[in-house]
């Protein structure tokens, strides 16, 4: 920065304290923090964070327990609540941070990731989970056998029998009378 006599000013930055999530403490100046979260986010403003694993699972005071969880219609029939309330799963997200989030968000957003979790945890008998849990494992089962139906399977290449096995190697080389396999 230049004064009116023109001599040169010693330019000051505003230094901020950051805490990084295992207790690191540096300082970073105010344009490289805005710069950070400026890259964090999309045009709208979304914030996006990768899942990369879910670690655990707990509840609160608040959640539905047994049979209260559950309500029994005029006719008998026996129905869960459709809540989510007191439920929370610890997540690692990508860059190795780690959270509780409440169930009612994360079955938004990853709702194949948790069933699948629920599902190998014995969680499926839960109030807050049983309702909605087996609905994403069985549309994600339609949607890879859907595909598995429709990939081709290659049996010849450039007007080769392209063998599936030793063994079928070993057949066509004897009724070719080569040894391509």
């Amino acid at each position: 920065m230049v004064t009116s006599t023109g001599a040169p000013t010693q330019c000051t930055f505003l230094l901020y304290d950051v805490m990084f999530p295992d207790g690191a403490v540096q300082q970073y100046a105010a344009n490289l923090i805005a710069e950070n979260i400026y890259s964090q986010v999309d045009t709208d403003g979304h914030h996006y964070q990768l899942l990369d694993c879910i670690m655990d699972y707990r509840t609160d005071g608040r959640a539905l327990k047994g049979e209260d969880g559950w309500t029994i219609s005029k006719n008998g029939k026996k129905t869960g609540r459709m809540t989510t309330q007191g439920r929370y799963f610890l997540i690692r997200w990508k860059g190795s941070t780690e959270s509780w989030v409440p169930l009612k968000e994360l079955k938004e957003s990853h709702p194949i990731e948790v069933a699948e979790y629920a599902e190998a945890n014995n969680l499926m008998s839960e109030p807050a989970i049983v309702w909605w849990a087996p609905y994403p494992l069985k549309k994600q089962n339609k949607a890879i056998a859907a595909v598995s139906s429709r990939s081709k399977k290659k049996l010849h290449k450039y007007g080769v029998e392209i063998p599936r096995s030793v063994k079928e190697a070993y057949e066509l080389d004897r009724i070719n009378g080569n040894t391509l396999w």
